[in-house]
């Protein structure tokens, strides 16, 4: 029974650390989709600032 008892704590540890490493996952994946957004923000400010000081110095 000794076995069984060890095999079942094992299983619920492991099930324990699949649910937080998804929990994990989840929360990356959200703190790359800011990133992205932000990113391409910038990105469309940084065109504008372009075109801006182009019409500058033309």
């Amino acid at each position: 029974m000794y076995f069984f008892d060890f095999l079942c704590l094992i299983s619920e540890e492991n099930a324990a650390s699949t649910e937080e490493t998804n929990a994990s996952m989840q929360e990356l994946n959200a703190t790359f989709a800011m990133i992205s957004e932000s990113a391409n923000k910038l990105q469309t400010i940084a065109t504008d600032l372009t075109s801006t000081i182009s019409y500058f110095s033309t």
